[in-house]
């Protein structure tokens, strides 16, 4: 007997859908419990080696111009890598060792171990660095560190000036920086020069046609990513920038910092030249002379009105 309620009728799946569902199912049923699907094996698979490597630091606390060891494994083959460098900037980098692991490690592969030397103080940047070997191409996890001032050196000094206080917006100035060293000018293997001020894109900057006569013999600096030529003259080095104010106010200007190393003893048969090679940044050079030193100085901070 029909009641008056109507009841809907039940929805079937189409022939090809009610097909798809039973191969699903019979896929699943072939799964052990707790397996995971070829797909979802090869996306593992995949993640693990694409996963960003991670990079161990040797314990802080950190200082300017003093070294510190990273090592980077490259897990699963002891075969050959190759690691890039070239994108540090807040470090001078040495690939110190690379090679198989030992056959006493818990697992295999090769290792790589870098020395870095920390040139300003702050919170300093190690990026991504590319690795390429037989498991294709990896790259290690970026970390920053916090890198503290050292104490300065008693016997060098940083003097940073500015010429005509205060001036206008498009007034050319004269930024004067003077460095003076202990020891020879030949002791001076590696030099590192940061002045903030030509970073600061509120100022354009330029080179001076020529140096006065009293600077002495020319000489190449490294500042920043650039190099200045200046003059030499007995333990003093000084050089010029014109600065051009783009706008006006009045403006703190952090001062210079200049990280160097020195060879104490150094001959003193030559004189200072157009480009020094040696001031090539390579603070590693160094490392197993029981006379160098790294030394480390800063000016003191400028203002400015426009």
């Amino acid at each position: 007997m029909r009641t008056g309620t109507h009841q809907k009728p039940r929805l079937r799946p189409p022939p090809r859908l009610a097909l798809f569902v039973f191969l699903g199912s019979l896929a699943c049923a072939a799964e052990p419990a707790g397996s995971v699907s070829p797909p979802a094996r090869q996306a593992a698979s995949d993640a693990a080696v694409t996963a960003p490597l991670p990079v161990v630091i040797s314990p802080g606390p950190y200082f300017v111009g003093t070294t510190l060891s990273a090592t980077i494994v490259v897990p699963g083959t002891p075969a050959q890598s190759l690691i890039d460098l070239g994108p540090i900037r807040d470090f001078e980098a040495a690939l110190f060792d690379a090679g198989p692991l030992p056959d006493s490690a818990p697992q295999k592969g090769y290792v790589f171990r870098l020395n870095l030397l920390p040139k300003k103080p702050g919170e300093l940047q190690l990026p991504a660095l590319n690795i390429r070997g037989p498991a294709g191409r990896l790259a290690t996890a970026p970390i920053s560190l916090e890198v503290k001032e050292p104490e300065p050196a008693a016997d060098m000094s940083l003097i940073v000036t500015l010429s005509d206080q205060p001036c206008y917006v498009g007034q050319p100035i004269t930024l004067e920086i003077a460095w003076t060293f202990p020891g020879h000018i030949n002791g001076i293997h590696a030099v590192d020069l940061r002045v903030p001020v030509l970073e600061n894109p509120t100022f354009k900057s330029r080179d001076f046609f020529a140096l006065p006569k009293d600077f002495g013999t020319p000489i190449g600096l490294p500042v920043g990513n650039t190099r200045v030529i200046g003059g030499a003259f007995g333990r003093t080095i000084r050089l010029r920038k014109i600065l051009v104010p783009q706008k006006a106010g009045k403006f703190a200007l952090p001062g210079a910092a200049l990280l160097c190393s020195v060879v104490r003893n150094a001959p003193n048969s030559r004189m200072g030249f157009a480009y020094a090679p040696q001031y090539d940044n390579q603070f590693f050079a160094d490392a197993d002379s029981a006379n160098a030193a790294r030394l480390y100085v800063r000016s003191a901070p400028l203002e400015l009105e426009v």
